[in-house]
């Protein structure tokens, strides 16, 4: 589960004073209240499960009650890559002398928790390590020793962060990932971690996911956001299968995390970007494929579908009857090409082509490079 940037803030703040909290609002008078309280310049900020707000125009200083209100009137509503805005984070604007990146992740690859921190904040980290890879310091953290704290010391040192400030960066890193084991998280971005110009450190914005497995110790955190917005993501496992939220325009359904990877680089290879990952399990039966259609349709970005199945547990003749009733009960309004391979798949691809005018193959290349052309047109 993600939280909206307020929402890890407040759970921050059970372990950190210096956490820039503000108030959350959907009303621009209580924008303009707070500002003429706290003083003027704010910071608004769209309150989303997305990043990329700044350069969406998600966040924006106002320097009076006429910039504030024209402002929150401008980002309240706004789609921010298939997000609607629906709360601000209003907070006092902070004089910055420098900003720091801090994170800590499971890292796959080496079965362990990783710190990541760079003296070049507020930025994407992808680009800090392209161009300067020396300012950036990947420490996997054993959990069997935690921390290793003089060896952290040394990193920062190398990393190019300023000796006065080491120590309490430190104890920042040591209280976060003491947090991510208490909370069962499995990231928690800090960009930017910030120096004011009187030298003090603050915590201005924030990322933060828990694992979904956990919800049975962390029920506090699942019940954070008091209107329960029910996000694509959240809908989906609410239905049985897997979506992750992308900023491409096709759209991808598959049966099996490996099968729609592959699918996502096929639709890649053929110029195009995948708008979304959906794996609808194996064994999906019509109503989950009826249901992973609807969900993958309902993104306005969408402009062609990829439906890719290779039948094994999931039977191919179960999929396309959730497909004809989809398409059958109220026309798409995109193009959907489907691939269909491998058990009953030939009486899928009859009860397709008999019931539907959909584009449909039995080769993954070829059904790609359809989906990209049709989206296009």
């Amino acid at each position: 589960m993600d939280f909206k940037e307020y929402q890890g803030k407040q759970v921050l703040a059970e372990r950190f004073e210096n956490v820039a909290l503000g108030l959350v609002t959907s009303d621009p008078n209580a924008v303009v209240s707070y500002g003429c309280e706290i003083g003027f310049p704010i910071v608004i900020k769209a309150q989303v499960l997305i990043g990329g707000r700044g350069k969406a125009g998600g966040v924006k200083l106002a320097f009076n009650k006429d910039e504030a209100i024209q402002i929150s009137k401008n980002i309240l509503g706004m789609d921010i890559k298939g997000h609607k805005v629906e709360e601000l984070l209003v907070s006092k604007a902070v004089d910055i002398k420098d900003e720091w990146y801090m994170s800590i992740t499971f890292d796959r690859s080496n079965r362990a928790m990783t710190l990541i921190f760079s003296i070049e904040g507020g930025v994407d980290i992808e680009q800090v390590a392209h161009e300067s890879p020396e300012k950036v310091i990947k420490m996997p953290i054993n959990p069997l020793k935690d921390i290793e704290i003089l060896k952290l010391e040394k990193e920062l040192l190398g990393s190019g962060l300023k000796s006065k400030y080491v120590d309490e960066v430190v104890k920042i890193i040591d209280s976060s990932y003491r947090l991510v084991v208490d909370k069962d998280l499995t990231l928690l971005e800090v960009n930017p971690l910030v120096l004011t110009e009187e030298d003090e450190i603050i915590i201005l914005d924030c990322k933060m996911t828990v694992d979904d497995t956990a919800e049975f110790r962390q029920s506090n955190l699942f019940n954070l956001d008091p209107k329960k917005e029910e996000s694509r993501e959240q809908l989906a496992k609410s239905q049985g299968f897997s979506y992750v939220h992308l900023d491409g325009d096709i759209g991808i359904v598959g049966n099996g995390a490996g099968l729609v990877m592959a699918t996502m680089d096929a639709v890649k290879n053929a110029g195009g970007d995948p708008a979304n990952f959906l794996d609808i399990g194996g064994g999906a039966k019509a109503e989950v494929v009826r249901n992973a259609l609807k969900l993958v349709e309902g993104n306005p970005k969408v402009k062609s579908i990829f439906i890719n199945v290779f039948g094994g547990i999931t039977r191919g003749d179960e999929v396309a009857r959730g497909i004809a009733d989809v398409v059958n009960e109220a026309p798409p309004r995109v193009p959907i090409v489907i691939r269909l391979t491998g058990t009953r798949s030939e009486e899928g691809l009859e009860i397709l082509k008999n019931e539907t005018d959909l584009s449909v193959t039995d080769v993954m290349d070829e059904a790609a490079e359809s989906a990209v052309r049709l989206g296009g047109q």
